[in-house]
């Protein structure tokens, strides 16, 4: 049995966090569970190697930063734990993209992170002083682990959410850092830290030799993604694809900006195949279960969710159900939330069986949309039982503003939300609005719906 996450709910069942109850249990068991069942320990000298070899990194500079924890951490720790918080830290570092000029502050803020720290009595104050940060910025790198650990069973708020200038930044910096065959730690760190300090000050900064025109139109599109009026960004959408046919984020800005639903579905349709051509099979096979994590495939896989999104929307409900399942299997961490809208097909197409699975995969998921499509699940399957009014209490905890819009007490508002709070009203907005074809076929779990009222 792999070792819960700190702040996974602890599995002797008290409700607690693991971290607050049966973690030091859990830490002297698991080497005799370890050897019953067979699995390798990997040792501290090892480490290196599988940080290179087993992890994709798009950006050297994170690559560098799991080296620096690694090579600085306390020798007392289990190399398995620094293992799983290496890998931590690659989730963390490709899902937020955190800009920093030193590797010690989330070196340090990674150490007091790991499993134990609190038995040892070390500090944030002490951290800093033996990795040269101030214990301000540890607190503040550590916040940011802490508040990702915590999301992490939440829907994501923002499915992709675009950060041009930070993105270009960090292909800049990647692309320099490998054209200039910077491989040691403290010349990576020189370099970011002067390279920041000249772009935050105004300062003009290196740009990369011989940038591709791939390369090219991605900065188009970065500069489509700030543009002001919407025949800019489709302006600069067709030079990108003038430039690079293969550009698959430049037909997701056409077909954003499109007013007919059709005419949108194509243009996200060619940019799936678009970013087909761009990846080339063998690397779609190589890299299954970790999209999202390289910034390569997100053009594709926005495509992707998009072409889903509005086959949802076109009542083309298998098309959707599609594309859903098979960006679960390349993305297994499911970023985007792929899975609530894959939920909700599965239940409009009856597939209770799937959705049941699909629910268990991601159990102890927290969203709206999950409580409330478990409510249509134990409904179908088997009416009005006592665990529906279980499921019922659970939904309404988990927003109870979800009711006001799906019975009718309030109108929808005509836009979605572009951000939402959990529990929240806007999340409500946003449930009720994508998953509004799925209760359409449910009067008479509505009607039960208003008799608890």
């Amino acid at each position: 049995m792999a070792l819960p996450g700190r702040n996974d709910p602890c599995p002797c069942g008290s409700g607690k966090k693991f971290k607050k109850c049966c973690i030091d249990t859990y830490q002297e068991e698991r080497p005799e569970r370890q050897e019953a069942s067979g699995t390798t320990r990997i040792t501290r000298d090892k480490l290196p190697g599988w940080i290179d070899r087993e992890l994709k990194w798009d950006n050297e500079l994170y690559r560098l930063q799991a080296q620096h924890y690694v090579e600085h951490a306390d020798a007392a720790f289990d190399p398995e734990d620094l293992r799983a918080l290496v890998g931590f830290w690659h989730d963390f570092a490709h899902t937020t993209r955190p800009v920093f000029q030193k590797f010690g502050a989330f070196s340090a803020a990674l150490e007091y992170f790991t499993p134990g720290d609190e038995g040892r009595g070390v500090t944030q104050s002490r951290l800093a002083a033996k990795y040269g940060v101030s214990s301000g910025t540890v607190s503040k790198r550590y916040a940011e682990l802490a508040e990702y650990a915590e999301t992490l069973d939440a829907p994501p708020e923002t499915a992709g959410a675009s950060q041009p200038n930070l993105e270009r930044m960090y292909r800049d910096i990647d692309l320099l850092l490998k054209e200039r065959q910077i491989e040691s730690i403290e010349e990576a760190e020189a370099f970011v830290r002067d390279y920041m300090d000249r772009a935050m000050a105004g300062k003009p900064v290196p740009t990369p030799q011989g940038v591709s025109a791939r390369e090219r139109a991605q900065d188009l599109l970065f500069d489509a993604a700030d543009a002001a009026t919407s025949a800019e960004r489709v302006r600069l959408a067709r030079e990108a694809i003038a430039l690079y046919p293969d550009s698959a984020d430049a037909y997701v800005i056409l077909g954003e900006e499109s007013s007919d639903l059709e005419q949108a579905r194509a243009y996200f349709r060619q940019g799936i195949e678009a970013g087909e051509r761009d990846l080339g099979a063998a690397f779609f096979a190589e890299n299954e279960g970790h999209f999202w994590g390289l910034s390569e495939t997100r053009p594709y896989m926005r495509a992707k969710y998009n072409y889903a999104e509005f086959s949802w929307y076109a009542d083309d409900v298998a098309e959707a159900e599609r594309h859903l399942e098979e960006m679960l299997r390349l993305n297994a961490g499911d970023n985007m939330g792929a899975r609530y809208l894959l939920a909700a097909a599965y239940l409009r197409l009856g597939k209770l069986d799937e959705a049941e699975a699909l629910f268990e995969r991601f159990e102890g998921e927290a969203s709206a949309s999950f409580a409330y499509d478990r409510l249509v699940l134990e409904f179908l399957k088997n009416g009005a039982t006592s665990r529906l009014q279980l499921l019922y209490r659970a939904a309404t905890q988990a927003n109870k503003h979800v009711l006001t819009y799906l019975l009718g007490k309030e109108k929808l508002p005509k836009r979605l939300p572009e951000h939402y709070v959990v529990g929240g009203p806007d999340e409500a907005v946003h449930y009720v609005t994508t998953h509004a074809s799925l209760w359409a076929q449910q009067p008479k779990l509505l009607h039960w719906l208003m008799e608890q009222q």
